[in-house]
C-alpha cells in the first residue's frame, strides 16, 4: 500500500477511535495484524498520533480552557481545576500500576476483543440512564476520586476513557452536555501526561512521514469531538456500543490469537 495512505489510514483510526467510545488502543491492536507498519520507529510513531489527537482535544475546547483561566478569581473556576487534578492524580496511580498488565494484553488481539465487548455491553446499559440536572459545580473531590479510578482503568487495550467516564456522570445524575465537557476536560492532563511518557520512553528520530499521519490524526479527531458531542446530548451513545459487540465479535473470528 502507498505510504501516505497508510499514514493516513493509521490516523484516520488513531482520531477517531481516541475519542469515540470504542478504545483507540484495541483499534490499533487489531490494525497492526492487517497492516503492520514497519516505517521506523513504530513506538514514536505511535506517539506522533497521539499528540495529533492531543492537539484537536486543546483546539476544540480552546474557548472552554481559556474561558476557566481567565475566571480564576471565580471560586467554582478553582474548585473545578482542583478536583481536576485530584482525578489526574489518581488516574495517573492505578495507570502506572496497571501498566505492565495492560501492556501484556495489548499484545494478544484475542483478550483486547473480549474488553471490548465487555465495553459494549456497558455502552448499551447507558441508553436507560435519565437525562441528569447537575452542572460542573457538583462535581466536588469524591466524583474527582471515582472518575479517576474508572479513567485509569481505562489503561486496558478495550477500555475506552471516553466511554467510561461519560457514562459515570450521566450514571451520577450530570447533564448530558456537561458530562461529555467534563469527561474531555478532566482527561486532558492525563492524555498529556500519557503523551510526554510515551515522548521521553519511546523518543528517537522523527521521519517526515510521522507527520501525516499526526496531522490526520488531528483533524479526524476534531471531526469525532463534534459527532461525538452531538450523539451524547441526543442520548444516542449506545450505538457505539452496538459498534463495539460487533468490532469484539469479528476480531474473536479474525484474529483467534
Amino acid at each position: 500500500m502507498n505510504h501516505v495512505v497508510t499514514y493516513l489510514l493509521w490516523g484516520a483510526v488513531q482520531g477517531l477511535t481516541e475519542f469515540f467510545p470504542v478504545s483507540s488502543s484495541a483499534h490499533l491492536v487489531f490494525l497492526s495484524q492487517i497492516l503492520p507498519f514497519d516505517g521506523g520507529n513504530n513506538l514514536l510513531f505511535f506517539t506522533s498520533l497521539h499528540f495529533g489527537t492531543l492537539i484537536a482535544l486543546l483546539f476544540f475546547f480552546r474557548k472552554r480552557i481559556i474561558s476557566i483561566i481567565s475566571s480564576l478569581s471565580n471560586p467554582s473556576q478553582r474548585s473545578l481545576l482542583v478536583n481536576i487534578a485530584i482525578g489526574t492524580l489518581v488516574s495517573g496511580v492505578v495507570a502506572f500500576v496497571l501498566k505492565d498488565l495492560s501492556e501484556l494484553l495489548s499484545q494478544q488481539a484475542r483478550y483486547t476483543a473480549g474488553i471490548l465487548g465487555a465495553m459494549g455491553l456497558f455502552l448499551l446499559v447507558g441508553r436507560f440512564l435519565p437525562e441528569g440536572q447537575k452542572d460542573e459545580r457538583e462535581f466536588h473531590w469524591g466524583i474527582a476520586i471515582l472518575f479517576g479510578l474508572v479513567q485509569g482503568i481505562a489503561v486496558f487495550p478495550g477500555i475506552s476513557r471516553s466511554g467510561t467516564t461519560i457514562l459515570l456522570l450521566l450514571a451520577l445524575g450530570f447533564r448530558r452536555d456537561v458530562g461529555f465537557e467534563l469527561s474531555f476536560l478532566t482527561g486532558i492532563p492525563i492524555v498529556f501526561l500519557a503523551f510526554a511518557y510515551e515522548l521521553l520512553k519511546y523518543g528517537g528520530a522523527f521521519s517526515p512521514w510521522y507527520f501525516v499521519g499526526m496531522v490526520s490524526s488531528f483533524i479526524f479527531g476534531v471531526a469525532a469531538l463534534r459527532f461525538l458531542r452531538f450523539m451524547v446530548i441526543k442520548g444516542q451513545l449506545y450505538w457505539f456500543g452496538m459498534y463495539c459487540l460487533v468490532a469484539s465479535s469479528l476480531a474473536c473470528v479474525l484474529f483467534p490469537r
